[in-house]
C-alpha cells in the first residue's frame, strides 16, 4: 500500500482535543514512534457513553489490511467453562490491559502503518510535553499491534494462549493452583456416564476439579473449587503476565464468587446447581429487539429493513450462546435476511441444485489452493455469492418467520432474565430416545440403564399429505412432550437420535 492521504481534523475543537489526549497517550507510551513511513493509516473517534470517545484506528482505508492474511480462529464461550465448574464452585475475572498493544508489530510491517500526527500536538515546540519535544516529524508509525489491523486479533491472542500455557506450569507441583493429576472422560453412551459431571475433567489428587483459566480476547475467567483456590489461580496468572510484560488491569479484577458478573456475554451461577443467564440490561435489550421484529412484521412484512434485521440477528445470535433454546427460532430470521438471493426457493431455503454447484466450486477452489493458488479461495468465506443486498426484504416467502417471532416473544416475556440449567443435578442416569417414521407407520424407543420402552403406531388420514420430514419431527416431538408430561424427564438429560438431517438441523 502507498496511501499518503493526510489525516483530517475532527469536526469540532472539543472532539479534536479528546482525540489528541487519546493519541498522545499511546505515543507517550511508545506504541507510536518515529521511523520510516511509506503508507499512512486513518483514524477517527466514536462516542463512548455520553462524555468520552473511543479511538478507531483503521487499517482498511489505506489498503494495508488487503495485503494481510489472518486465519479464522475460535474463542472460548460459556459452554467451555462448564468443564471446570460444578455446584458450589467459584469464578473470578481478570482484565488484560491494552490487550493488542502488549505485543510488538513485525518490523517489515511498521513502515506501512504510518500515522499523521499533524493535528494531535501543538505546532509550537515549546507548548509540547517534554517527551514530545525531540520528535520533529509529522508522520510517525505504529510499532505495536493496534485494533483495526486485520491480523492483530489473531497474532495477539496466539501470544496470549502461549502465556496461558506458561502459567499452567508444572501440573504436579503442589504449590501450583492449576495442578492436576489425571484427565477423566465422562462421555455419553458409556455405561458409567454421569450427566451431572463434565464430559472431560482435569482432576486433582484430592478429587476436586483443577482450577482453570479461559481468555476471551482481553477478559480472563478463573474457576476453582474453593474461594481461596480460585483467588490463588487469579494471582498466579497475574504474576506470570507481569513477568512476561503483559498488563493486568488490576482495577477491573473481581473476587471469587458463585454469582460472578458476566463473561463473554453470560452470567454463570453455581448455587444449587450450574446455571447460565444474562444481565437484566441484556435481557431487556433482547426483549426490545424481539418486540421490534414483531412490530415490523405487523406494520409491513413485505418491506423489512435489511440492515436492521442484520443488526438484530447479530445480537440474538450473541444471546443464543447463553440460551440454546433460542437458536431454532432464529432460522426464520436467517431465511428472511437471505431470501432475496437468486438461489432461494419458496420458504427461503436454498435450491438443492445451486447448493451442489456451490459445493463443487468450493471443492475445486480448495484443490487449487492446495496447488498453490492462494487467491482461489477468495469469496468462499461465505457460501453465498457476494452481491449488493437490497434495502428492504420481504417475509412473505418465509411462512415460518411469523411463528418463530411469536415463539421468541413468548419465550422471553418474563420480567427477570431466564435461567438455563446447564447440567442436571444429582442424576446418575441419562435417557436415550431414538425414533423413525416412514410410510404409514412411526415408532420410538427410549432406554436407560434398566430397560427399553418401545412404542409404535400408524398415521391417521389427516397426516397423509404431510412430508416425511414433518412425520419424523412430529413422531419425536410428540414422544418428548409425552415423557415430559409424565415427569420422566425431571432432572434427566435426554439424548435424541434420528436419521433425518432436516429435523436435526432445525432442533
Amino acid at each position: 500500500p502507498e496511501s499518503t492521504e493526510r489525516q483530517r481534523r475532527a469536526p469540532t475543537e472539543e472532539a479534536q482535543e479528546m482525540m489528541n489526549k487519546k493519541v498522545n497517550k499511546v505515543r507517550m507510551r511508545g506504541y507510536i514512534c518515529a521511523g520510516v513511513v511509506l503508507c499512512l493509516t486513518n483514524m477517527f473517534s466514536v462516542l463512548k457513553g455520553l462524555y468520552d470517545i473511543r479511538m478507531v484506528y483503521d487499517g482498511t482505508k489505506s489498503g494495508l489490511n488487503a495485503c494481510l492474511f489472518a486465519p479464522h480462529f475460535s474463542l472460548p464461550v460459556m459452554a467451555h467453562t462448564l468443564r471446570s465448574l460444578q455446584e458450589g464452585y467459584y469464578s473470578a475475572d481478570l482484565d488484560v490491559g491494552e490487550m493488542f498493544l502488549n505485543w510488538w508489530m513485525g518490523t517489515m510491517l511498521r513502515p506501512y502503518a504510518g500515522v499523521d500526527i499533524t493535528h494531535v500536538r501543538p505546532d509550537n515546540v515549546e507548548d509540547r510535553e517534554s517527551w514530545d519535544k525531540d520528535r520533529t516529524r509529522f508522520w510517525e508509525r505504529w510499532v505495536r499491534n493496534f485494533m483495526g489491523l486485520r491480523d492483530s486479533p489473531y497474532r495477539s491472542l496466539h501470544m496470549m494462549i502461549m502465556a496461558k500455557f506458561v502459567a499452567y506450569g508444572d501440573r504436579k507441583d503442589k504449590k501450583n493452583p492449576f495442578r492436576w493429576e489425571s484427565v477423566v472422560l465422562n462421555l455419553p453412551g458409556d455405561p458409567d456416564y454421569d450427566p451431572s459431571l463434565p464430559w472431560v475433567m482435569k482432576v486433582r489428587e484430592d478429587g476436586h476439579l483443577a482450577c482453570e483459566v479461559y481468555v476471551y480476547v482481553d477478559d480472563g475467567k478463573f474457576t476453582g473449587w474453593s474461594k481461596l483456590e480460585c483467588w490463588r489461580a487469579a494471582q498466579w496468572f497475574s504474576k506470570v503476565l507481569t513477568v512476561l510484560g503483559i498488563q493486568d488491569a488490576f482495577r477491573k479484577r473481581t473476587g471469587p464468587s458463585t454469582k460472578p458478573g458476566p463473561w463473554a456475554g453470560t452470567v454463570t451461577l453455581t448455587e444449587g446447581g450450574v446455571f447460565a443467564t444474562v444481565t437484566e440490561l441484556k435481557w431487556m435489550k433482547t426483549q426490545g429487539l424481539i418486540k421490534q421484529l414483531a412490530d415490523m412484521m405487523r406494520e409491513n412484512d413485505e418491506a423489512l429493513p435489511h440492515k436492521t434485521l442484520l443488526s438484530i440477528r447479530g445480537f440474538l445470535i450473541y444471546v443464543g450462546r447463553t440460551y440454546r433454546w433460542m437458536n431454532p427460532y432464529l432460522k426464520g430470521l436467517h431465511l428472511v435476511i437471505d431470501g432475496w438471493r437468486d438461489n432461494r426457493e419458496i420458504g427461503g431455503y436454498k435450491k438443492t441444485k445451486s447448493t451442489i454447484h456451490e459445493e463443487l466450486a468450493l471443492k475445486e477452489a480448495e484443490e487449487a489452493f492446495e496447488r498453490g493458488g492462494e487467491d482461489n479461495l477468495e469469496g468462499f468465506g461465505n457460501a453465498e455469492k457476494e452481491e449488493a443486498a437490497p434495502e428492504t426484504v420481504t417475509a412473505k416467502q418465509v411462512p415460518r418467520f411469523a411463528g418463530d417471532v411469536e415463539a421468541l416473544v413468548n419465550l422471553t416475556e418474563g420480567a427477570a432474565p431466564a435461567t438455563q440449567r446447564c447440567r442436571v443435578k444429582g442424576s446418575l442416569t441419562a435417557l436415550y430416545l431414538a425414533g423413525d417414521a416412514s410410510g404409514r407407520g412411526f415408532g420410538a424407543a427410549m432406554w436407560d440403564e434398566d430397560k427399553v420402552v418401545y412404542s409404535a403406531g400408524s398415521w391417521s388420514r389427516d397426516c397423509g399429505g404431510e412430508s416425511s420430514n414433518w412425520r419424523e419431527a412430529e413422531n419425536l416431538t410428540r414422544k418428548v412432550e409425552e415423557m415430559a408430561a409424565k415427569g420422566i424427564l425431571t432432572e434427566k438429560e435426554l439424548w435424541i437420535f434420528t436419521d433425518n438431517w432436516t429435523y436435526e438441523a432445525e432442533s
